[in-house]
């Protein structure tokens, strides 16, 4: 949808680091190989369909995995409406400061046709 520009995908460099180091991971190995990408050709894809934001010091004290402050952070200094995951510690919170937090499967039911 962000490649097709009818969303607009924001990172971070912090998310952009993230994804490559989760890349290069052997369990990802064979599925990247399948779709002729290796893990820096996906991070450059990622961050060529997505608007990079610097991340700034934020507080969610009820955010029960400090590793996902970066993720919100993202959220929150790119403005976003919605923070797309299947991380489940972000996703009992439902919603943080007027940002929705949905699964992929939920934000493609909620987009207009």
């Amino acid at each position: 949808m962000a490649y097709a520009q009818q969303i607009t995908s924001c990172v971070s460099g912090e998310l952009l680091l993230e994804l490559k180091i989760t890349l290069e991971r052997e369990k990802f190995r064979d599925r990247l190989q399948l779709r002729n990408l290796t893990p820096a050709k996906a991070v450059a894809i990622a961050k060529a369909v997505s608007e990079t934001v610097e991340l700034t010091a934020v507080s969610i004290p009820e955010l029960r995995d400090p590793a996902d402050l970066k993720i919100a952070a993202t959220a929150i200094a790119s403005g976003a409406t919605y923070l797309v995951t299947g991380d489940q510690d972000l996703l009992v919170l439902r919603t943080f400061q007027n940002i929705f937090i949905v699964t992929p499967n939920q934000f493609l039911m909620e987009q207009p046709e």
